[in-house]
């Protein structure tokens, strides 16, 4: 039995409390402004998707963003840092009484199709609020939640980790690539670079595979 298993039979054993997200949670619309009145070069501006230009202030710093409007399936992200956010997109806070912002900012990440079905049909697919927010999430107490996202952070940081070690063997490999490509291909070592026809000959004929 699990860590998480022992504390939900201990802790909430006749089950998990649902709540609606309206229960437990509140969203903050991010704040238009516009490139040609607002531009600047200190901070990113992110609306529902990714970086639209930059500006000298901020209104959110380390904090996660959904997407509103405009959405795609990837509607759910963590920003670092500093940025300014549009209000195409907004963050959340939570009621610390009944669920950790962590915690929830992971169900939301891991349930990013229930939120893209809660959008107007259309060519362009906007939130429809008082849907998401009436969108059921399991509740347990705040003991298991800090058992889960301990678990979830220690996996989070081992993908990172693997992720690095993978593009360093990939630029590794592209190095050793490079090299012998120079090694053997490059006309300073020592060999002649020669017409194809000098080597190879023209044939309308069939050649059968071996």
């Amino acid at each position: 039995m699990s860590r998480i298993d022992e504390l939900i039979e201990k802790l909430c054993p006749d089950g998990v409390e649902f709540l609606d997200l309206g229960r437990v949670m509140t969203p903050e619309f991010g704040t238009r402004i516009t490139k040609s009145k607002h531009s600047g070069t200190k901070f990113p501006v992110y609306g529902g998707g990714g970086e639209s230009f930059r500006t000298d202030s901020f209104n959110r710093e380390d904090d996660f963003v959904i997407s509103r409007f405009a959405m795609s399936e990837t509607c759910v992200r963590k920003v670092s840092g500093k940025f300014w956010l549009l209000d195409s997109g907004f963050t959340f806070n939570v009621d610390e009484n009944l669920v950790l912002k962590d915690y929830l900012a992971y169900y939301l990440f891991n349930n990013q199709p229930q939120i893209y079905a809660c959008t107007s049909q259309g060519a362009q697919r906007n939130l429809k609020t008082k849907q998401f927010l009436m969108f059921r999430i399991p509740v347990p107490p705040l003991e298991v939640q800090r058992e889960i996202v301990r678990i979830l952070d220690a996996f989070t940081e081992l993908e990172a980790e693997l992720e690095a070690e993978l593009e360093a063997e990939l630029e590794a490999r592209k190095k050793q690539y490079e090299y012998y490509h120079h090694l053997l291909i490059d006309s300073s070592n020592d060999s002649r670079t020669l017409p194809l026809g000098t080597v190879a000959a023209y044939s309308k004929e069939r050649v059968d595979s071996v």
